[in-house]
């Protein structure tokens, strides 16, 4: 969902009592019993990337894809993103869904490629894990490998 101000985030879309949230649903005319809940206190992740030899590595990409393989598919999942780190070797995400996680940071990312399940699965061993509740902040830091 695009068009929210700044500060605000989709949490779930019902239709008929149904979270649709990520299946998505066709609206038509006549349409009744459609809910969609946003929320001024979205989850916020942050962390510091280093390198083999513990220094910042700005430039680098980290994934972020969550436990349940089932909420990995689809061309746009909100469990599954990617974010470049800083300058100052930090990454910044805003407004993903509450649930458990894999991070992990790698050197570039391949178009196409990345968000592929097989290619998720194969990270999830060196990937660390985390968890995040609605509205919470929580700092993740990721080695490089």
């Amino acid at each position: 969902m695009s068009g929210l101000p700044r500060g605000w985030a989709l949490k779930t879309v019902r239709a008929r009592g149904v979270d649709v949230t990520d299946t998505g649903v066709e609206i038509s005319n006549g349409v009744e019993d459609v809910e969609v809940v946003v929320t001024a206190t979205p989850t916020t992740l942050t962390g510091v990337v280093t390198d083999s030899a513990g220094q910042l590595a700005p430039g680098a990409w980290v994934v972020i894809f969550p436990e349940e393989r089932e909420q990995r598919s689809g061309p746009l999942s909100r469990f599954v993103t990617s974010v470049r780190v800083d300058s100052s070797g930090v990454f910044r995400l805003a407004a993903l869904p509450a649930g458990r996680y894999f991070a992990v940071a790698l050197p570039m990312l391949i178009d196409g490629e990345w968000a592929e399940p097989a290619h998720l699965e194969a990270l999830e061993a060196r990937a660390v894990r985390f968890t995040l509740a609605d509205g919470e902040s929580k700092n993740v830091g990721l080695r490089l490998e």
